[in-house]
């Protein structure tokens, strides 16, 4: 499914109804209960049902592998910044989606952070900045954080649409992100995040190059994401990013939406749920 966002949720049911397994883009909803409803929807008909996370592969791999390995050690803290002039396609975007773009983006961050840490996000504050030059239906500039389950992990993000960063595509959009862990950390910055990664250890006086960076191949993603489909149908193997582990990241996302509307209070992610 690679309809507009406001479409999956149809465009899947359709899909399940009629005996098929699904492989959807993400967001891959836009509410959680609809979510829960395809989830069920499958599971009933004996479906798979998962959602296209492609940030898990490539760079996303490699820096799990750097966890688990001790390189990183375990994650304690990150942050991710992202500066994009969305102006330029902008008439397409309110043409086509009813999804707040920030929010498109940000439940790819989240879902990728809990494959990294290997825990859910339980409570988050976000302060949505509105602009009056801001043509976004939702703030054009966010920032806030999450924590995750047992306190030992928080991610804050600051992320702008607004920001009149150059177009030129070597540079955007910028974004810049750091990974700290108990044994050290990584940082990496843009164009779309795929710039070059350093290692910054205790005891090492310069940042260690690990990767100089470049685009992942996004073909060779998506093919590997159908095998996965293929696989779990044909072999009984589990599915990439099953849709009920996407709910998770989908209700860190809301309830972050959620502070925001109340002014940057602290949310439950529980409460997206109810």
């Amino acid at each position: 499914v690679h309809s507009s966002v406001g479409a999956h949720y149809t465009n899947c049911r359709e899909a399940l109804a009629a005996g098929c397994h699904v492989s959807v883009a993400k967001p891959f909803v836009d509410q959680i209960s609809q979510g829960r409803e395809l989830v069920e929807m499958a599971r009933t008909g004996g479906r798979f049902i998962s959602v296209q996370q492609t940030a898990r592969y490539g760079r996303g791999e490699r820096i799990k592998r750097w966890i688990e390995d001790g390189t990183v050690g375990q994650p304690r803290y990150a942050h991710s910044a992202f500066f994009r002039d969305r102006w330029h396609d902008l008439a397409d975007y309110q043409r086509e989606e009813n999804w707040p773009a920030i929010n498109a983006t940000l439940i790819h961050l989240v879902d990728r952070m809990r494959f990294w840490i290997g825990k859910p996000f339980v409570r988050t504050a976000f302060k949505g900045i509105q602009t009056p030059w801001s043509p976004y239906r939702d703030p054009g500039v966010v920032t806030g954080w999450w924590e995750a389950e047992g306190g030992g992990f928080l991610l804050s993000v600051f992320q702008s649409y607004l920001a009149k960063v150059t177009t030129d595509p070597r540079f955007h959009p910028f974004e810049h992100h750091h990974l700290q862990g108990d044994v050290a950390a990584l940082s990496w910055s843009g164009p779309w995040e795929q710039g070059p990664l350093y290692l910054l250890a205790s005891g090492e006086t310069a940042p260690r190059l690990l990767e100089q960076g470049g685009s992942d191949n996004e073909d060779d993603a998506r093919l590997r994401l159908l095998n996965s489909l293929r696989d779990a149908i044909r072999f009984g193997s589990a599915p990439f990013c099953p849709a009920e582990d996407n709910i998770l990241s989908l209700a860190a996302v809301k309830a972050a939406e959620l502070s925001a509307r109340r002014g940057g209070m602290v949310v439950e992610v529980a409460e997206a749920f109810l």
